[in-house]
């Protein structure tokens, strides 16, 4: 019989246990959550991405044959880009920009290097040369 009353009083003391902690729930406040409570809907609005100016879709390199390498590299600079001028080709300030590449009007990331060819000739139509390149179907004298 022994055994018999001390499971109803463990049983009983079970009960009152989870009857108290009933209570206890319903008076004491909730602890704030920082998760929303399942069902609701949250809708968060994240402000734009920043733009992220020329390395979006790349820099434009300019055009700079026919300009002198000083001024050619000032273009590039002010583009974001570097120059690169072939090492055994005048450097001086009477060097004029002949060919470049990448060419005027692609786009490139900031800060990629410009290579150029340079010469200290002037152009066939230049007015430093003194003459006139011969022009089609004209005559050469």
């Amino acid at each position: 019989m022994r055994r018999v009353a001390s499971r109803w009083v463990i049983g009983a003391a079970v009960v009152v246990g989870v009857g108290l902690l009933a209570v206890a729930g319903r008076l004491l406040p909730a602890m704030p959550s920082s998760r929303p409570p399942a069902g609701d809907v949250v809708t968060v609005i994240a402000p734009p991405p920043e733009p992220s100016g020329p390395t979006t879709l790349g820099v434009l390199v300019p055009q700079v044959v026919e300009q002198r390498v000083g001024q050619a590299r000032t273009a590039l600079e002010a583009a974001g880009l570097s120059s690169g001028v072939y090492e055994r080709d005048p450097q001086g300030r009477d060097a004029v920009v002949v060919a470049q590449e990448p060419p005027a009007g692609v786009r490139v990331p900031p800060g990629s290097v410009v290579g150029f060819r340079t010469s200290t000739d002037p152009p066939p139509n230049d007015p430093q040369r003194g003459c006139q390149a011969p022009q089609p179907g004209g005559d050469p004298w």
